[in-house]
């Protein structure tokens, strides 16, 4: 224990910060975006793929930013996204949930649809996933993907624990044509009219 307690004073200084997360120790602090770009690249993403993560910075686990970000499946790269900046509670994850406070992305493309892969048994806990904002300067739809080649501006925010959407606020909006727009806003307790 006290090599532990030495190695944590030393890396503490080096990288500001430590938790201690079943059994190990997680810096966070100038170390996290390394942390981050080593662990996160290559992993699985639920049945779209694998994720790959280049040009990782911030100063703690939580506020990131990456240079390129890319979703492969067994056919290749499908999804590629570019300059993204993330506000999230990582700790969430350990209690299955994702917690987006505000992202933003310059450019998401969509290159083709995911070929997804088989899906794995289910462990019963569900997901609770929150994104309090999320926007995208540019979402860029190439014709593959749905027929149709397209350029738009989006926001996000969402609420949904399990199968309980409680929050879902859409600002959708086509900006290479007049053609395409939705604007979409959900809340289980609201009055609604059409």
């Amino acid at each position: 224990m006290a090599l532990s307690r030495r190695w944590m004073r030393r890396a503490g200084a080096a990288a500001g910060a430590a938790a201690l997360v079943g059994g190990g120790y997680v810096l966070l602090g100038p170390a996290a975006p390394g942390l981050i770009d080593h662990m996160a690249d290559g992993q699985r993403v639920w049945r779209l793929g694998t994720i790959e993560i280049e040009g990782v910075s911030g100063t703690w686990l939580g506020d990131l930013r990456a240079e390129r970000a890319t979703l492969a499946d067994a056919d290749g790269v499908w999804l590629e996204a570019r300059d993204l900046a993330l506000s999230w509670r990582p700790q969430d994850l350990l209690l299955g949930g994702l917690r987006l406070d505000v992202a933003r992305a310059a450019n998401i493309t969509l290159l083709r649809q995911p070929a997804l892969s088989e899906p794995r048994p289910s462990s019963g806990a569900g997901v609770h996933v929150r994104i309090g904002a999320l926007d995208i300067d540019e979402l860029r739809i190439e014709e593959p993907a749905f027929g149709e080649a397209g350029v738009f501006r989006a926001s996000l925010g969402l609420d949904l624990a399990g199968e309980d959407l409680r929050l879902l606020a859409l600002d959708l909006r086509r900006t290479d044509s007049d053609a395409d727009r939705a604007l979409i806003a959900y809340r289980p307790d609201g009055d609604y009219q059409l």
